[in-house]
């Protein structure tokens, strides 16, 4: 496709400039740690509640508590109540970028009469207003155009508030820095670039994506941003289970699906690029090689979430709307 066919569907439909919000996440990321307030004293158990776009930071954070070995637990509740035993000894981070997610206000109006510390993270609404009701901490977020475009300013203050444990304060610079540069890469403005050249092979496709264990909350914000911004069905499976029962679909392959395998030197999913390329499986890998593990993650995020807008653009699709979501939830209001 000529890149001026992209342009015009970009002008077309992205008139909001969605795909701009992307693009700040560095700078985002880098405000949001800045300006949040860090906690003194963290127990050693950190309960995080919230529900899409705003419940994958936990999924993030707990991520990055396992690659990187810290001494903490994390736990993520999405519109669940977590059980007394865990909540009586942890911090609870309730994350909500409206401010008005029912499930999350919910759950915390049930938990905070038994939970030591309640925290908040949020740009507004009626979250706003029980934290101060109740006195919880608050750290208020710049708002995005969505909650999914508004991930670095909710996971800067997030990590903010865990300082006294990840302490990533002397890296968060280097990390935005290098975001910011990523976002140049990958912009409207360069003509044909990787985001756009893998949004062009997973086209007419159902992606798939594969990754260990480590990175579910990487693997579950990719299929959400393939579902919410490309409006496209996707699944993700986590290996090495995934070798106990999803490799076995390929027995009789169905090339309506397009296998994505996240990778990183030596980990479990090269057996499964070794039988595809024995039997011929067309698929997508995406390297990750970054030493530096919330670089990595967020390097990821970033990079799909950019790859979904512009397979929307190649749908000729908004990024932004998400009429159905919308549609449903007024059902359950």
């Amino acid at each position: 496709m000529r890149w001026s066919d992209i342009l015009e569907r970009y002008n077309k439909y992205d008139d909001r400039g969605f795909i701009q919000e992307y693009l700040k996440w560095g700078e985002r990321l880098r405000k949001a740690f800045n300006q949040a307030t860090e906690l003194e004293k963290i127990p050693r158990r950190v309960v995080f509640i919230g529900v899409g776009g705003s419940g994958i930071v936990g999924d993030i954070i707990r991520d990055y508590t396992y690659l990187t070995n810290r001494n903490i637990e994390v736990y993520v509740y999405k519109g669940v109540t977590p059980p007394r035993r865990i909540v009586r000894k942890s911090l609870v981070i309730g994350v909500s970028h409206s401010g008005n997610t029912i499930e999350t206000i919910n759950t915390l109006l049930k938990m905070h009469e038994y939970a030591p510390i309640v925290a908040v993270v949020t740009a507004d609404g009626k979250l706003l207003e029980y934290a101060e009701r109740y006195k919880w901490d608050i750290n208020i977020i710049e708002p995005a155009l969505a909650p999914r475009a508004g991930l670095p300013q909710m996971l800067g203050a997030s990590l903010k508030m865990l300082n006294h444990v990840f302490k990533v304060d002397n890296r968060i610079t280097r990390v935005a820095e290098k975001l910011d540069r990523l976002g140049r890469k990958l912009s409207i403005e360069k003509r044909y670039n990787e985001a756009y050249r893998m949004a062009s092979f997973i086209w007419g496709y159902t992606p798939v994506i594969y990754g260990t264990a480590y990175y579910i909350g990487v693997l579950h914000r990719i299929k959400s941003s393939f579902n919410e911004n490309s409006k496209v069905h996707s699944y993700y499976v986590v290996f090495p289970e995934g070798y106990h029962n999803e490799v076995e679909a390929y027995e009789k392959y169905v090339n309506q699906f397009l296998p994505i395998i996240l990778r990183y030197d030596g980990d479990e999913l090269d057996y499964l690029i070794e039988y595809f390329n024995k039997e011929a499986v067309r698929f997508l890998t995406y390297q990750m090689n970054e030493r530096d593990i919330l670089y990595r993650i967020l390097k990821t995020i970033m990079f799909f979430d950019l790859v979904s807008i512009y397979l929307a653009y190649l749908r000729k699709v908004d990024p932004y709307v998400i009429n159905v979501i919308n549609e449903i939830k007024e059902m359950r209001r």
